[in-house]
């Protein structure tokens, strides 16, 4: 019997911790004030302090406690927990992130297609050395394209083709050779940029086009590439790609044939804000011939563990997306303005940052809606911070394996925490309540006219009167967890 494939949302779990015990008192930053080597212990003033977020991302509370609350859905949400927000180094974070960033990434594109613009997905990539550190690589990619973007030719070239703006994200590879062996550091740019359209056009003229743009801007690429310190020039067929992305909406009409293809299998087409926000999620077969940075935690090798340390240190502190500035940033012009962090963001619920939650299809094939809304609370758990910090000191992970055994063994919380050697004190049970409905818009409480017989112990008349119009709410079972407290037994000299 073939093993059943790991879900997205367990891997991403299983790689954060991996992160998490990897970067472990690791320092994201190598400068040292010694000169000599007996001196290296001693880091610099300025950098004394820093640390990766990930180490401490799903397992510490944030405030003064947290809380367990398991769905509907069979899930259990952790509320209260610190998140990190470090795309490059948490799958977790970078998940929450991508689904906001997507979403945004994609209002620019509909929202410039139906205004008549062309949008363009251009990928620069320049040849990478195999001695070369991910630093060094990162430093001259960027100073590649920092150049290639204020370049006077260039500006004057996409003047001629209608420029508005753009957006660019980084996305680093780990490249084998044949024998499977690493091969140095990829690091390559993928950008949305868009220009002004000419109506609606078809498949051959958007190639036409892109083939254009890709003439005009080549020789500025590779020369940038050059100045940059690249040991050589990238070429015209895998340097530079251009190609015009297409919307939910054209892409059947220009494409028919792979659209069909795609909804007879059953898959989603990939669109261009997935490919610039979503590259994590990306997983290289065993024939590819590269490897995506997070698959590195998936081996436990040593070789592979330093290679995610040196990426870690490498992605520090720097940006994935950058946007076009001024008069040119492309989320003012079509309405995409979202001033909120990386930070921010994961903080914040998303609906559903996963494809792979369970439908029921009725017998026509139609989506049957559930009874209950799919964050329809269960039971919920609160836990002190001290209760969770010695829980982490004296049985570090029994939150995970509790959580584990709750969504695989459909055990209730209260139980899984209980065989985990936490102590369950029962606050209330689970029941309806009945609460005033109020107007979406105003904001007052609704009332309705209802007919009512009074008796003679009443202080009201028969007649009609008003009542505010209640509902049913659902009080999940609660209960608070503590963790006993150990004690160390001192050993008794003979």
């Amino acid at each position: 019997m073939a093993d059943k494939p790991e879900e997205p949302r367990r891997r991403l779990n299983r790689r954060r911790t991996a992160a998490g015990l990897l970067l472990r008192w690791k320092s994201p930053v190598d400068t040292f004030t010694g000169s000599a080597p007996d001196d290296r212990h001693v880091l610099d003033a300025r950098n004394r302090g820093k640390w990766f977020p990930v180490s401490a991302c799903g397992i510490v509370p944030w405030g003064p406690g947290m809380a367990l609350e398991h769905r509907l859905t069979g899930r259990v949400e952790r509320l209260g927990i610190f998140k990190c927000g470090s795309i490059w180094t948490c799958p977790c974070c970078a998940q929450h992130v991508a689904v906001a960033r997507s979403k945004q990434v994609k209002t620019i594109i509909e929202t410039a297609r139906q205004q008549g613009f062309r949008v363009a997905m251009v990928t620069y990539t320049a040849p990478h050395d195999k001695c070369v550190p991910l630093r060094v690589s990162i430093a001259r990619a960027r100073d590649a394209m920092t150049r290639f973007t204020v370049h006077g030719t260039l500006r004057e070239r996409r003047k001629g083709l209608g420029y508005v703006g753009h957006l660019v994200a980084m996305e680093i590879t780990l490249a084998l050779d044949e024998d499977r062996h690493d091969n140095g550091w990829h690091v390559h740019f993928h950008a949305i940029e868009i220009y002004e359209g000419a109506g609606v056009t078809s498949r051959q003229d958007d190639a036409a086009w892109a083939l254009k743009v890709k003439c005009e801007v080549f020789e500025t690429w590779k020369r940038c590439v050059l100045a940059s310190g690249s040991p050589r020039p990238p070429s015209f067929k895998y340097g530079l790609d251009v190609k015009v992305v297409w919307t939910a909406t054209d892409y059947p009409v220009k494409s028919p044939e792979a659209a069909e293809a795609k909804q007879k299998a059953g898959k989603k087409r990939w669109g261009a804000e997935n490919e610039m926000t979503k590259g994590y999620l990306k997983e290289r077969s065993a024939e590819a011939k590269s490897r995506m940075p997070f698959q590195l935690l998936d081996t436990g090798e040593r070789r592979d563990e330093e290679l995610f340390l040196e990426y870690a240190k490498a992605t520090f502190g720097r940006r994935q997306l950058e946007w076009s500035r001024g008069a040119r940033d492309i989320r003012r012009l079509f309405g995409a303005v979202d001033h909120r962090t990386d930070e921010q963001l994961v903080v914040s619920d998303p609906e559903w940052v996963f494809d792979d939650e369970p439908i029921v299809l009725d017998e026509d094939g139609k989506v049957v809606e559930p009874a209950l809304p799919a964050d329809f609370v269960i039971e919920r758990v609160d836990i002190a911070a001290d209760d969770a910090w010695r829980a982490r000191r004296y049985s570090r992970g029994s939150l995970d394996r509790a959580i584990r055994d709750v969504e695989d063994a459909e055990l209730s919380l209260s139980e899984a925490l209980r065989q985990q050697g936490w102590v369950l004190t029962t606050v209330s049970e689970s029941s309806t309540i009945m609460e005033p409905t109020y107007d979406d818009e105003t904001g007052e409480m609704l009332f309705e006219d209802v007919f009512i017989y009074a008796t003679e112990d009443d202080d009201f008349e028969t007649g009609m009167h008003f009542r505010p119009v209640l509902k049913p709410i659902h009080v999940p079972k609660k209960s608070v967890a503590t963790f006993p407290v150990r004690t160390r037994t001192s050993k008794k000299k003979p």
